[in-house]
């Protein structure tokens, strides 16, 4: 199935709109892109693993925490509402405009295409870039359980695991959007499955405090204030960054009108009741006496729980990490790329980029 032309231009460069046919229907055109190489699983889970479900859970916990204390689980609710509200908009550009420019695409139609054109450019420095700084984290994350587990300090891992990780996600997506849509596909339910099993075990096995809900309950709010609760939520929309990453698969995506809407507010559900789950689990593993301390650990909270709970396969967790980070690399080299590729079509970029490699 063929989708829209996005961005090809007339001779006034203005940016030519759709063909409306019978019932108001958008007519579509051919695409040079692999069209309807992928699945509805496959175009949701390029959203959620845009989103990082494992990092977005773990990472952000101590900042929340340090913000919201022990109600840093309640911002996540109001974060998913804002970001609901948010996708909602975008699914109305993305049945009426499915193509691989994104918000290339939406702005330039109902703005202005130089408009599009300036926020295209701050996206494409955006979305290509994150993946190195996401592997570099997670490489000096894995050099500091290195270093605390057995003694060995090697300040060079962070930056050889980031270029391992980067080209290795690079000759994956040489190989096409297929392998590239089913690994996403297979990392993105390992690493959901393994944190959501921790949370499980820590909600089993909780610390000091016990099993309690006062995570939930408002009044807790007035403890650490109005004005720093409203800065967790805050971060607590950043989890959520990563929703709208399936828009620029519509072109190859099977009946785009319909799965690409479906994904981007299916992965903001999805993610919801996750963030909220997990952030509340890993509170009461912490233990929610001892929540004073939990910002300030030198290991990863996440961490701390799973070798309390899980023992001597705590490891788990860093492979669910590790698992997030070449996933989110996938996911945002690929709305890269199709954003790339749209403003080379219409003549933004140098033509050489609407080359496309069929494998």
């Amino acid at each position: 199935m063929a989708t829209i032309d996005d961005s090809s231009t007339q001779g006034d460069g203005n940016v030519r709109l759709p063909v409306v046919g019978p019932e108001n229907k958008v007519l579509v055109v051919p695409t040079e892109l692999k069209a309807g190489a992928l699945s509805l699983p496959e175009v949701l889970m390029q959203s959620v693993t845009t989103i990082a479900p494992a990092i977005a859970a773990l990472f952000f916990t101590p900042v929340v925490v340090s913000l919201a204390g022990v109600t840093a689980p309640l911002a996540y609710p109001i974060g998913f509402v804002i970001t609901l509200i948010l996708g909602i908009v975008l699914v109305q550009f993305t049945k009426k405009m499915p193509a691989a420019g994104g918000y290339y695409t939406y702005i330039s139609r109902s703005i202005h295409p130089r408009a599009g054109w300036l926020v295209a450019w701050m996206f494409i420095l955006y979305a290509p870039t994150v993946g190195g700084i996401v592997s570099l984290y997670m490489g000096n994350i894995l050099q500091q359980e290195i270093l605390a587990d057995t003694g060995a300090n090697w300040p060079w891992f962070p930056w050889v695991f980031m270029l391992v990780v980067v080209t290795a996600v690079a000759l994956l997506q040489y190989r096409g959007i297929k392998l590239s849509g089913r690994t996403l596909l297979i990392l993105g339910t390992i690493e959901m499955g393994l944190v959501v099993l921790l949370g499980i075990w820590a909600i089993a096995n909780p610390g000091p405090g016990g099993v309690n809900v006062i995570s939930y309950n408002p009044a807790n709010i007035s403890t650490v204030g109005f004005g720093s609760f409203a800065l967790a939520i805050v971060f607590s929309l950043q989890a959520f960054t990563g929703w709208d990453g399936a828009a620029p698969l519509a072109e190859e995506s099977k009946n785009p009108t319909r799965n690409v809407s479906r994904a981007v507010i299916g992965s903001i559900i999805l993610l919801g009741i996750f963030l909220v789950f997990v952030t509340w689990a890993i509170i009461i593993g912490w233990g929610t006496n001892n929540i004073a301390k939990l910002p300030g650990s030198t290991e990863l909270p996440a961490v701390v729980v799973a070798k309390r709970v899980w023992g001597p396969v705590w490891w788990l967790i860093l492979f669910a990490l590790l698992n997030s980070t070449v996933a989110v690399v996938i996911a945002v080299c690929n709305i890269g790329t199709r954003v790339w590729y749209a403003m080379a079509r219409s003549g933004s970029l140098p033509k050489v980029l609407t080359r496309v490699n069929y494998c």
